[in-house]
């Protein structure tokens, strides 16, 4: 009968295979390459309207929308700023785990 681990180095050691139902579970370390830990990922920023003037004058950094079809345009303009304000959290939500987990630096 043979024993296969689901974690192992694999013969001559430069491979670490992790096989199904294995885990990489890292306890305050760091995943590196070549000793180096990837640069920090700044955070993404979402899209503003400051004064929540669409259709008006704009003071964020939204396109000014003060065109006279402004008013048919602004509804799908704050459609598309919210889908992206909600990738951008997602984002920062992938960004802090890849820190979290010493992929990414933190600052």
């Amino acid at each position: 009968m043979s024993y296969n681990t689901k974690v192992r180095t694999l013969q001559g050691g430069d491979v670490l295979e992790i096989a199904t139902g294995g885990e990489l579970r890292l306890s305050g370390g760091s995943i590196t390459a070549s000793g180096s830990q990837a640069a920090n990922i700044a955070d993404a920023t979402a899209l503003t309207e400051n004064g929540g003037a669409i259709g008006g004058t704009n003071n964020g950094d939204l396109p000014d929308l003060a065109s006279p079809d402004a008013t048919s345009n602004a509804a799908a303009v704050r459609e598309v700023a919210a889908k992206v304000n909600t990738l951008v959290t997602k984002l920062n939500a992938v960004i802090a785990a890849l820190e979290g987990a010493g992929i990414a630096a933190s600052s």
